[in-house]
C-alpha cells in the first residue's frame, strides 16, 4: 500500500519502485480518476494494470467495495 498525502510533485519514481513485483493497482479516489490517470502515467510501458474504484457523490469508499474491485481484478 501507498499512501499519497499529496499528488504535487507526484512521486513517479517511488510509484514505480512500490509496483515492481504487482500485476495490477486499485487506486481509490474521490473524484473522477485524477490520481488514477497519474499512476497509469508512472506506470506506462510496465504492463501494470491500474483500476480505480471511484466515488464524485461525496459519499465514502467503502472497504467491500476496495475488496470487491480487488477480487475483480484478480480473476
Amino acid at each position: 500500500m501507498l499512501r499519497l498525502i499529496t499528488i504535487w510533485p507526484f512521486p513517479e519514481e517511488v510509484v514505480r519502485e512500490c509496483c515492481e513485483n504487482v500485476r495490477a493497482v486499485i487506486v481509490p479516489e474521490m473524484n473522477l480518476g485524477q490520481a488514477r490517470m497519474l499512476v497509469v502515467n508512472a506506470l506506462a510501458g510496465s504492463g501494470v494494470t491500474v483500476e480505480g474504484v471511484n466515488h464524485i457523490n461525496s459519499t465514502f469508499i467503502e472497504p467491500d467495495e476496495i475488496v470487491a474491485k480487488t477480487e475483480e481484478v484478480l480473476q
